[in-house]
């Protein structure tokens, strides 16, 4: 009988997260960084691994592998990172009344998946060259190389806010 050791599974997750209400509670700079911090530990202490993402004041595009634990274990963990940084904000600055009622009022986002497969080549550093001109795809261009809170950044050889695995 053969004693081989399975190979470890990575699956792939391209998800969309819409982030909840919480965010109109915070400056329109401090989500990002929020967010950030939240998928940082994320990739240490989860051991994922981020090819690519865009954080924008309400929605995180992310695409992800991770062996260690399953989807909805890591989306729990980011959920309660988000938290945290959210009520040390509100705590920092001050903002007891609106601690009361965070963890009950508030999911911190909704999940779906990330279906535009432009916006996955770019975010993970490939090009998309069409044979014809897109206005659409233009804008996702512009979006992707000129946001700060993006995994493009990454692929240009400059470190970004989030821990990218860079295929070599």
């Amino acid at each position: 009988m053969s004693t081989a050791k399975q190979k470890p599974t990575h699956k792939k997750h391209s998800l969309l997260l819409h982030l909840g209400p919480w965010i109109e509670d915070l400056p329109k700079d401090e989500v990002p960084v929020i967010v950030s911090i939240a998928l940082n530990y994320c990739v240490y202490h989860e051991k994922i691994k981020i090819t690519g993402y865009l954080i924008t004041r309400s929605h995180v595009c992310l695409i992800m592998t991770s062996h260690k634990h399953d989807i909805h274990h890591i989306l729990t963990v980011l959920s309660e990172q988000i938290e945290a940084g959210v009520y040390a904000y509100l705590k920092l600055d001050k903002e007891e009344e609106k601690l009361v009622y965070l963890h009950d009022k508030y999911h911190m986002f909704t999940k779906h998946t990330l279906q535009n497969r432009y916006l996955i080549q770019l975010l993970i550093g490939k090009d998309v060259v069409l044979p014809y001109y897109s206005p659409k795809l233009k804008r996702l261009q512009a979006l992707t190389h000129d946001y700060n809170y993006c995994s493009v950044m990454n692929y240009k050889g400059v470190q970004g806010p989030v821990e990218v695995s860079i295929k070599e």
